[in-house]
């Protein structure tokens, strides 16, 4: 390791570009302020230049009504009135158009002036990196800092690693999820209970138990999978999520479709189909306390990745203001 207790390096150049990179992101808002105003006063320029035409109209009309030998007073007076709102509409009009002349001029220095600075972030970012990799090692104070953040990052990288693939299988898991309860649903208030007075009704529920099946076997595996994933998580964030009941619901769902009720022959026989019901009512409350638990979870793994990406941020500008100093 470099020994230099100095805290001190050249970062002019950094400093250069960070300046650079405030002016960049400056004009990028004032120019999507100046486009904005320019549509606006485009907008507007027809309607005030239609208001001008018609103040000339009314102001020439009320001229030669009051240059006729009967005009009255009032008619004399509208004249005045009338020249008045035909000035103030030709005045807004043309200071539409110097404004808008204004801005285009204004805009256009500003589109070189971000053409010249189009890589600035990059650049910027690049030197900022050097300038870690500079320091890192180096055995002073920024160096010390710079080797702790980056702890910090590194901590923070693989939690919000982890946090990612859960959230991801969980939200994979809950489409699965309501397709079972919609066909565990149907077959225990529809399809079931039609055995005794249809014929087709026994095909009917042995196919919906094969479906039932194979979305199990798909299910298990996924959530299996998943669980494995959550028990990787800091304790932290696991501490609330019910591991165990996850799993012992995930088993339960295996055991009544895969291991036992699927291999067994369905019929019409009273005692089967109440067997059956009972089972598939206990396998529906499975569903719905496995979504309802994951519907949570993924609520609190999303406010978790969001504090994780702004510690990052904060670990980020902490890092770039010690390299600025």
């Amino acid at each position: 390791m470099e020994t230099n207790t100095s805290n001190t390096y050249d970062n002019t150049r950094l400093k250069e570009l960070r300046e650079d990179l405030i002016r960049f992101q400056t004009f990028s808002v004032e120019r999507k302020q100046i486009d904005a105003r320019l549509k606006e006063l485009a907008a507007i320029q027809p309607e005030l230049f239609q208001r001008v035409e018609k103040e000339r109209a009314d102001y020439e009309e009320a001229m030669i009504d009051a240059q006729k030998w009967y005009a009255r007073s009032k008619t004399r007076e509208r004249v005045e009135a009338e020249q008045f709102e035909m000035v103030e509409a030709e005045k807004q009009y043309r200071q539409c158009g110097e404004e808008y002349g204004e801005l285009l001029q204004k805009a256009e220095q500003m589109d070189k002036e971000l053409s010249r600075l189009k890589s600035i972030e990059r650049t910027y970012r690049n030197q900022l990196l050097r300038a870690i990799d500079q320091n890192r090692w180096k055995d002073s104070e920024l160096g010390r800092s710079i080797r702790e953040l980056e702890e910090k990052r590194e901590e923070l990288r693989k939690r919000n690693e982890t946090i990612a693939e859960v959230l991801r299988m969980s939200n994979s898991e809950m489409e699965m999820l309501r397709i079972l309860e919609r066909e565990i649903a149907q077959l225990l208030e529809v399809v079931l209970p039609r055995v005794y007075t249809s014929s087709t009704a026994v095909l009917e529920v042995r196919e919906a138990y094969r479906r039932i099946n194979e979305w199990i076997r798909i299910d298990y595996a996924h959530r299996n999978y998943n669980l494995a994933e959550m028990e990787k998580l800091p304790e932290s964030d696991r501490e609330l999520i019910p591991i165990d009941k996850l799993r012992r619901a995930n088993e339960l769902l295996f055991e009544i479709f895969v291991k036992t009720r699927y291999r067994k022959r369905i019929g019409t026989d009273t005692n089967d189909v109440k067997e059956r019901t009972v089972l598939l009512m206990r396998a529906q409350e499975a569903c719905m306390f496995i979504e309802s638990t994951t519907l949570t979870l993924i609520k609190d793994l999303d406010a978790k990745a969001q504090v994780i990406a702004e510690a990052r941020t904060r670990i980020d500008r902490i890092e770039e203001s010690l390299l600025l100093a």
